[in-house]
């Protein structure tokens, strides 16, 4: 960070008003002080955190004339601490609370670190809700992927076993029905009669014997329903999902939110005038 002086002036120039408005209410002696600079003996200027920490060591080996009571730290805040500052400099001063010892800060101007904090949540709230919209993104492009064809339902080696389960019970109009679309087999059925069965059993076994390898359960025609109803959500799905470029769209947002987190992160570490005195922002 640039020596507080020449920080003042570029914070003045980015926003356009008179140095001195950032150092109104700042006691003359702390105006032009640096970051953690301990002034008089127990006044600082705090423009971060680890300017604070140093203030507190020059504080901790400075000798003290009581020995009772710990010395009082007194500060003020720049009006242009960088919000995440505001988080760390409350930690650091419950961490004092807790030890004994050590010198108790006071910030005289505690309405600026009250309205740094109160922004810093609203912005971890907008990074919060960005994230969980990534996350339901993410399961939603995990969802819109391809279904692998590898993992559909074995429905061609269901509907052979079915055929030829109908073929077995001498129903050969149903078996008939099932294979009006296999290849090489539909335009025959017209001549096939029940004499013919078990050349058609064997044409199936000859034709498709990978698929024989399927175990079929007792419930054929629920499974072969079933087996429908996946494959023509799966196809119906990619179909909607592939026209639009839905997936595409998704990892598209998905980068965009990346973006926009990475920038929300950046306000928060950048030193600006966000949160520089209390303010209604619901009225903005």
């Amino acid at each position: 960070m640039a020596p507080q002086p020449q920080l003042d002036q570029e914070m003045a120039e980015r926003y356009g008003i008179p140095v001195e408005l950032l150092r109104e209410g700042m006691p003359s002696f702390l105006q032009k002080a640096a970051d953690g600079e301990v002034i008089l003996g127990d006044y600082v200027r705090v423009a971060t955190s680890e300017g604070l920490e140093a203030a507190l060591k020059t504080m901790a080996t400075a000798p003290s004339s009581s020995t009772t009571t710990a010395p009082k730290l007194s500060c003020y805040i720049v009006t242009y601490l960088p919000l995440e500052e505001s988080s760390k400099i409350r930690e650091l001063m419950q961490q004092l609370q807790e030890e004994q010892g050590l010198p108790n800060i006071v910030v005289r101007n505690m309405e600026v670190l009250e309205a740094k904090e109160d922004m810093l949540n609203r912005l971890r709230q907008n990074i919060q809700d960005v994230e969980a919209l990534i996350d339901w993104l993410q399961d939603l492009a995990a969802e819109l992927q391809p279904a692998n064809p590898a993992g559909r339902p074995p429905l061609l080696a269901l509907k052979v076993q079915y055929t030829l389960a109908k073929i077995d019970s001498d129903d050969l109009e149903t078996a008939k029905e099932m294979l009006r679309g296999f290849p090489g087999i539909s335009s025959n059925l017209g001549n096939i009669g029940l004499e013919d069965t078990e050349d058609l059993a064997d044409h199936l076994k000859e034709h498709y014997p990978l698929d024989l390898q399927f175990q079929v359960p007792d419930d054929m025609d629920s499974q072969i329903l079933a087996a429908l109803s996946v494959t023509d959500w799966l196809d119906s799905m990619d179909l909607i999902n592939d026209s639009p470029k839905l997936l595409e769209c998704v990892r598209r947002t998905i980068t965009d939110l990346g973006d926009r987190l990475a920038s929300y992160q950046e306000l928060a570490i950048a030193p600006s005038l966000i949160g520089a005195a209390p303010a209604d922002f619901e009225e903005h």
